[in-house]
């Protein structure tokens, strides 16, 4: 870890990231290895699930994946970072680890970290000049 590392920062850094940054200007950054690995080799973004799939949904997903594995010539997964390569090796870990219910509470987290943009829904458009009756202002 470099200097005062706090890790509100880095989560704030990594939603804003560019996709097309890469992981060294990321660690001359002062974010550690540990926390880009697990946003970056999130089970759920491997396979490209969400964390309300169920175990048979996630073994289906797995296996369809390994399936894709023949035909495809460079399979990607999206992260916040840009895409990463999908291997045979990643699959097989991320079904795994989403086996095991501790290990799977750990990547339903992860995966919420950055990333995820606020839903819009009826409750933010309802009264769209809210923020302003209020005083706020954009910046």
């Amino acid at each position: 870890m470099r200097g005062n590392f706090h890790p509100h920062w880095c989560v704030e850094f990594l939603a804003t990231v560019n996709s097309s940054i890469d992981r060294l200007w990321l660690d001359a950054r002062g974010c550690p290895d540990h926390l880009v690995a697990r946003i970056v080799d999130n089970a759920f973004r491997v396979l490209g699930l969400t964390p309300r799939a169920a175990w048979p949904e996630v073994r289906r997903r797995a296996d369809a994946l390994l399936e894709s594995l023949a035909t495809e010539a460079d399979p990607t997964y999206p992260t916040p970072l840009g895409p990463r390569p999908l291997t045979e090796g990643a699959i097989l870990v991320a079904r795994a680890q989403l086996r095991d219910p501790d290990v799977r509470i750990q990547h339903e987290i992860w995966w919420e970290a950055p990333g995820r943009e606020t839903p819009r829904g009826p409750e933010t458009e309802a009264w769209p000049h809210a923020a302003a009756a209020w005083g706020w202002r954009p910046r």
